[in-house]
């Protein structure tokens, strides 16, 4: 795969297959092999080029020849998937992987998988281990007839909750050489709004996978997770989701589901959602009403994906992660899991310089957690020595910041702000300080953590400094006298001459303070 772009561990790229080229992150619409409510056409209208079908069911029902014959579509892109799913829901299905990997070959279809045995959501560490052995068994299998020439293979990853065995299922798979590695049994997770068991799925397959190669998550295709799985390493998923909540009068939002009954205004502008209200589509046949539906639920799943793609470009992602994660108290908690867990494997995919990124948005609290944000405020704390020409710190709110502003005289202007503390002028202006917005009103926590921070970096460079004027604004009275407090500390423990403190208080939109 070619990568176009990056942004924490999410990628954009380019997948080329025979039939066309795939620009991942991008989702496998489900279709059902023999019934469709949604014609292939709206799909493809919508902005989906590629879809997944099941060579087992299609094989079944007995079709013989091209897949994309049975979908009647020649320009669509098409995935078979193996018939494991109906495996991990019955048990079993009647045929053995080479004879799967034959009838795919029949179907002759874009991209393939070959018949795993998924570990579902099992606790029992004996049966997912086996589940694992016998996946690779049959992958080192499949190496002797499948025709790498004629269409892309896909290997599944299993393991389930035993993450261990994720990462021995990922390594042992690297070995062989697929041109797809996929990670199995998420649906279950999915259903209990499991995400950060999901993201630590994701991070034991991804690790131990060559990173030029996609990774593919099964059975996850709400809108919800799709943005954290991005981040996380996920490029392709496959989803039944927006055909099977239409069937069940089941609205998409990017924050859950909506019964149709039950919705009075339609929170949508797509195509589906302008054109009719909900008690208009309540009242057509339950056909139509389904196709509608479904169209619908693909165009917040496009809009959730195009989202990530842009917050990719720009180099927000983690914004958008902060973003989604207030719109449900599950993607608030798989927020926390990644600060917990996966903060610092992030910061050692997320480049530091994006030659399209846009200013971003500092909040305290979470943006603490930003890549970015933690990579120049550890630069200032570890690496910065400020010029030895300065008599005094001038501190003042970062916001009070002007195009120009730079340290005069023997005034050595330090700006305070959220998540980063004290920012010394002259950095003020380098990626990503000078490109964000800031939050005016701060919380009495993030007041006290800045005080301790400004006060440390005062502390450093005592030396330089025998005097500091403190520029702040009336919401800030926290951090002011938390800072009095602790330099009056250093001066009587340390010996510190600060000849004075000297406090001013000024309005939020005043800007003629950083004329000194």
């Amino acid at each position: 795969m070619k990568v176009l772009d990056r942004d924490l561990a999410g990628r954009i790229g380019e997948l080329k297959t025979k039939g066309g080229i795939i620009e991942t992150p991008y989702l496998f619409p489900v279709i059902d092999p023999i019934r469709q409510e949604l014609p292939l056409e709206n799909i493809r209208r919508v902005g989906f080029s590629a879809v997944i079908t099941n060579a087992y069911l299609a094989y079944k029902r007995g079709w013989r020849s091209k897949i994309h014959g049975l979908l009647d579509s020649k320009e669509l892109i098409v995935m078979t998937d193996s018939g494991a799913y109906q495996l991990l829901q019955y048990g079993e299905v009647g045929v053995n992987n080479r004879e799967i990997i034959e009838i795919e070959k029949l179907l002759d279809p874009d991209i393939a998988v070959i018949l795993d045995v998924p570990t579902g959501d099992t606790l029992n560490r004996e049966r997912a281990e086996w589940t694992v052995r016998e996946t690779l068994r049959r992958a080192k299998e499949s190496l002797e007839i499948i025709d790498r020439d004629k269409r892309l293979w896909v290997l599944p990853i299993q393991g389930g909750i035993f993450t261990d065995l994720v990462e021995m299922s990922a390594s042992e798979s690297a070995k062989l050489d697929f041109d797809i590695y996929a990670l199995g049994s998420p649906t279950k997770f999915m259903e209990r709004y499991q995400y950060e068991t999901i993201l630590d799925m994701i991070r034991a397959a991804r690790s131990h996978i060559p990173p030029e190669k996609p990774l593919h998550l099964f059975g996850a295709g709400h809108p919800m997770i799709i943005p954290f799985a991005v981040a996380m390493g996920i490029d392709l998923f496959d989803s039944a989701s927006y055909i099977l909540f239409a069937r069940d009068n089941r609205y998409l939002t990017e924050q859950g589901t909506l019964r149709l009954e039950n919705i009075k205004y339609f929170p949508c502008s797509c195509p589906i959602c302008s054109k009719y209200t909900p008690t208009e589509l309540i009242k057509m046949s339950k056909e139509e009403r389904t196709a509608l539906l479904a169209e619908h639920n693909l165009h917040v799943v496009r809009k959730i994906i195009n989202e990530t793609k842009e917050a990719i470009k720009e180099g927000r992602l983690w914004e958008l992660l902060i973003s989604m994660s207030r719109r449900h108290p599950s993607l608030l908690s798989a927020l926390k899991r990644i600060e917990v867990a996966h903060f610092n494997w992030f910061e050692l995919y997320t480049p530091s310089v994006k030659g399209e990124a846009r200013g971003g948005l500092i909040f305290e609290g979470d943006s603490t957690y930003s890549p970015r944000i933690a990579r120049i405020k550890k630069f200032i704390n570890e690496n910065y020595i400020p010029p030895r020409l300065f008599k005094r710190a001038l501190v003042m709110p970062i916001y009070f910041r002007v195009p120009d502003a730079r340290s005069r005289g023997e005034n050595h202007v330090i700006y305070y702000a959220p998540v980063l503390g004290a920012v010394p002028a002259e950095l003020s202006g380098i990626y990503p300080i000078g490109q964000s917005v800031y939050q005016k009103l701060i919380g009495e926590e993030e007041q006290r953590r800045i005080a301790l921070e400004i006060a440390l970096y005062i502390k450093k460079f005592r030396s330089l400094y025998s005097e500091i004027e403190l520029r702040v604004c009336l919401e800030h009275s926290i951090l002011i006298g938390e800072l009095k407090k602790l330099l009056e500390k250093e001066n009587l423990e340390e010996g510190v001459e600060l000849s004075q403190i000297r406090c001013f208080f000024a309005q939020q939109n005043s800007q003629e303070d950083t004329s000194e």
